[in-house]
Protein backbone atom coordinates (compact mmCIF):
# COMPACT_ATOMS: atom_id res chain seq x y z
CA UNK A 1 0.00 0.00 0.00
CA UNK A 2 3.00 2.87 0.67
CA UNK A 3 4.63 2.15 -2.62
CA UNK A 4 0.96 2.49 -4.28
CA UNK A 5 0.40 5.85 -1.91
CA UNK A 6 4.12 7.13 -3.30
CA UNK A 7 3.86 6.15 -7.40
CA UNK A 8 -0.09 8.15 -6.95
CA UNK A 9 2.17 11.60 -6.12
CA UNK A 10 4.98 10.69 -8.87
CA UNK A 11 2.03 9.90 -11.24
CA UNK A 12 0.82 13.67 -10.45
CA UNK A 13 4.57 14.42 -11.03
CA UNK A 14 4.54 13.45 -14.44
CA UNK A 15 7.51 10.98 -13.30
CA UNK A 16 8.48 8.02 -14.95
CA UNK A 17 8.36 5.18 -12.60
CA UNK A 18 10.70 2.15 -13.47
CA UNK A 19 10.38 -1.17 -11.72
CA UNK A 20 12.78 -4.28 -11.90
CA UNK A 21 10.09 -6.91 -12.32
CA UNK A 22 12.35 -10.04 -12.66
CA UNK A 23 14.01 -8.79 -15.43
CA UNK A 24 17.47 -10.12 -14.01
CA UNK A 25 18.26 -13.59 -12.36
CA UNK A 26 19.56 -11.42 -9.47
CA UNK A 27 16.09 -10.06 -8.61
CA UNK A 28 14.93 -13.82 -8.09
CA UNK A 29 17.86 -14.26 -5.02
CA UNK A 30 16.60 -10.74 -3.49
CA UNK A 31 12.87 -11.04 -4.22
CA UNK A 32 12.11 -7.27 -4.90
CA UNK A 33 10.60 -6.87 -8.13
CA UNK A 34 9.57 -2.78 -7.39
CA UNK A 35 13.49 -2.06 -6.52
CA UNK A 36 16.76 -3.02 -4.97
CA UNK A 37 16.01 -3.37 -1.37
CA UNK A 38 18.15 -4.67 1.77
CA UNK A 39 17.44 -4.57 5.51
CA UNK A 40 19.89 -2.81 7.47
CA UNK A 41 21.70 -4.76 10.69
CA UNK A 42 23.60 -2.71 13.13
CA UNK A 43 27.00 -2.43 11.46
CA UNK A 44 25.80 -4.63 8.11
CA UNK A 45 26.46 -4.25 4.72
CA UNK A 46 24.85 -4.63 1.84
CA UNK A 47 25.80 -8.17 0.48
CA UNK A 48 26.31 -9.34 -2.88
CA UNK A 49 23.15 -10.44 -3.76
CA UNK A 50 22.06 -6.90 -2.80
CA UNK A 51 24.52 -5.25 -4.50
CA UNK A 52 24.07 -7.16 -7.80
CA UNK A 53 20.70 -6.29 -7.74
CA UNK A 54 20.98 -2.48 -7.36
CA UNK A 55 24.23 -3.10 -10.42
CA UNK A 56 21.19 -4.21 -13.02
CA UNK A 57 18.44 -1.58 -11.30
CA UNK A 58 21.47 0.94 -12.38
CA UNK A 59 22.11 -0.35 -15.76
CA UNK A 60 18.44 -0.93 -16.31
CA UNK A 61 17.97 3.22 -16.11
CA UNK A 62 20.64 4.35 -17.46
CA UNK A 63 19.21 1.99 -20.76
CA UNK A 64 15.66 3.27 -20.72
CA UNK A 65 16.93 6.97 -19.65
CA UNK A 66 19.03 6.71 -23.35
CA UNK A 67 16.12 5.28 -24.96
CA UNK A 68 13.59 8.49 -23.94
CA UNK A 69 16.48 10.70 -25.14
CA UNK A 70 17.10 9.69 -28.27
CA UNK A 71 13.19 9.39 -28.77
CA UNK A 72 12.69 13.41 -27.19
CA UNK A 73 15.77 14.18 -29.71
CA UNK A 74 14.22 12.53 -32.31
CA UNK A 75 10.76 13.91 -32.16
CA UNK A 76 12.36 17.50 -31.40
CA UNK A 77 14.38 17.11 -34.71
CA UNK A 78 11.15 16.33 -36.83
Amino acid sequence: ATILAINTVLYHWGSIVLPLGYTDTSVNVTGNPYGTSWVSRKGSTPDEDALATARHQGRRLARITAAVARSRSTAAAT
